[in-house]
């Protein structure tokens, strides 16, 4: 029996691919970061979020691969279509890594092997314009 202060510390498929969907989608693509905000808020009612976010959750739906939801966030690009300018991208992909980090997402997750990379390589991010120095002071300060 589960008791109205027990919170669960797993998600179940669903939500991780509700969840590393919705990273994408604010990413990748530009949505609102209040939406992400609105979906943490929630999840933190019911799940304990410092364990789900830093434990590997489902890719989105038509994937196979687990990922800590921090590295999801660092290592995804910008669309192609109306793309915002380096300075609006990189903004707001370091105000998710905040927030993520405020909601208990250990930052030091992102050192760990992320799909086919073995190891994190910030200069090879920041020449690929997935960060910038602001985001790699973060990364290292935190």
């Amino acid at each position: 029996m589960l008791y109205s202060n027990t919170k669960l510390n797993y998600l179940p498929i669903l939500d991780q691919e509700d969840l590393m969907h919705r990273l994408h989608d604010v990413v990748h693509i530009g949505v609102s970061n209040c939406s992400l905000s609105i979906m943490l808020d929630s999840y933190a009612e019911k799940y304990n979020l410092g364990e789900v976010l830093n434990s590997k959750l489902k890719n989105e739906k038509y994937s196979e691969n687990l990922e800590y939801p921090i590295s999801k966030v660092l290592y995804e690009s910008r669309t192609h279509i109306m793309s915002p300018s380096d300075d609006n991208f990189y903004s707001k992909k370091l105000d998710i890594l905040k927030m993520l980090v405020s909601y208990g997402a250990d930052i030091s997750k992102a050192k760990e092997p992320y799909s086919y990379h073995t190891k994190i390589d910030l200069d090879e991010m920041k020449e690929r314009n997935l960060i910038n120095d602001e985001i790699i002071e973060f990364l290292k300060l935190s």
